[in-house]
C-alpha cells in the first residue's frame, strides 16, 4: 500500500513539473520580441528610394521573418546602382540581406520635347549645331560604356534542365558589368548540390531565382524545442510547421502536448524559444 502511494505521488510530481514547463514556454513565447517581416522591409526600401526620386517595387517575400531590430534598419545601394540594395539591422552584430528593387527609371524629357518646336525656326545653321551636339553626346556615351566596371560571377558550362543538380564540373566563371550583377553567386560552395527550379542556358549567370530554396529546416521536420529560463534548459520533441532559414522565426508544434509556439532556428535541429543567435547573411 505504501509503495502504491509513493508511486502515485511521483506521478503527480512529474505531471506538475511538465505543466510548469509548458506554462514557462507560453510565457517566454508571449514575451519574445516581434520579428520583422518581409512586408516591412519592402516598405522601407520603397520609401527610401522614393525620397531619392526613384520608383521601385521590392521583391522580398512579404511573409518572411527576421530578427527584431532595436536600433532600426538602413538601406544602401549595391554595385553602384539601386537595382539591388543592402538592408542592414543597425543592432550590433545583427543581420544583413540583399533585396532586388525592380527599379523603374524615370526619364524627364517632357519639357525639352515641348520646347524643341518653339526653338526650331527656319534657320540654316541651328539644325547643323544640333546634329553636331548629338554626335558629341553619342561619342560620350560610347566612351562611358568602355569604362564600365566588370566583375567575375558563376555560370553553367552547359545547358541544364529543371530539377537537375549542379555539380562542381558544371560551374564556370564569366565576366559581366557590375550594374548587371543582381542576385548572382560568387562562391561555388553556395550552389553545388542545389537543384534548378528552371532551365538555365550555358554561359548564362546563375541567379537565386533559378534555384530551389535551400531550407535549413523544412516543414514536417522533427526538431528539438529548446527553452532556457532561470539557468534551466528544457528540451522537448517538436514538429516544424513551416520552412525556414537560419535565424528565422517559425511555428513549431510540441509533439507531446500539441501546443503550437513560435521559435527561432538555431541550427538544423534546434528551435529556441529565447535564442540569441550570431548574425549570418541572408540571399534573396
Amino acid at each position: 500500500m505504501i509503495r502504491f502511494i509513493s508511486l502515485a505521488a511521483r506521478l503527480r510530481f512529474g505531471l506538475f513539473a511538465v505543466l510548469l514547463c509548458l506554462a514557462g514556454i507560453k510565457q517566454v513565447s508571449a514575451s519574445a520580441p516581434t520579428p520583422i517581416i518581409g512586408a516591412d522591409i519592402n516598405k522601407l526600401v520603397a520609401e527610401t528610394m522614393l525620397a531619392k526620386g526613384l520608383n521601385g517595387a521590392p521583391r522580398l517575400s512579404k511573409s518572411r521573418k527576421f530578427l527584431a531590430c532595436k536600433n532600426g534598419m538602413s538601406v544602401e545601394p549595391m554595385f553602384g546602382t539601386w537595382k539591388t540594395v543592402k538592408v542592414s539591422c543597425n543592432d550590433e552584430g545583427s543581420w544583413t540581406l540583399m533585396v532586388r528593387t525592380n527599379l523603374k527609371t524615370k526619364v524627364k524629357t517632357t519639357k525639352k520635347a515641348k520646347g524643341m518646336p518653339m526653338k526650331s525656326t527656319v534657320g540654316s545653321r541651328k539644325p547643323k549645331v544640333k546634329a553636331k551636339k548629338s554626335v558629341e553626346a553619342s561619342a560620350k556615351v560610347v566612351k562611358r560604356q568602355k569604362q564600365i566596371e566588370t566583375m567575375s560571377i558563376l555560370a553553367l558550362g552547359r545547358s541544364m534542365s529543371r530539377g537537375d543538380v549542379i555539380m562542381p564540373r558544371d560551374i564556370i566563371t564569366i565576366t559581366v558589368p557590375v550594374n548587371a550583377a543582381s542576385g548572382v553567386f560568387f562562391n561555388p560552395e553556395d550552389i553545388v548540390g542545389r537543384k534548378l527550379k528552371s532551365s538555365v542556358t550555358a554561359k548564362k549567370p546563375i541567379q537565386a531565382r533559378h534555384l530551389k530554396p535551400k531550407w535549413l529546416v523544412e516543414e514536417d521536420d522533427e526538431v528539438v524545442i529548446q527553452n532556457q529560463a532561470g539557468g534551466i534548459s528544457v528540451n522537448m520533441v517538436g514538429l516544424a510547421l513551416e520552412n525556414g532559414q537560419y535565424g528565422e522565426w517559425i511555428k513549431v508544434q510540441n509533439v507531446s502536448s500539441g501546443i503550437v509556439i513560435v521559435g527561432q532556428i538555431k541550427n538544423k535541429k534546434i528551435i529556441s524559444t529565447n535564442a540569441k543567435i550570431s548574425p549570418e547573411r541572408v540571399v534573396n
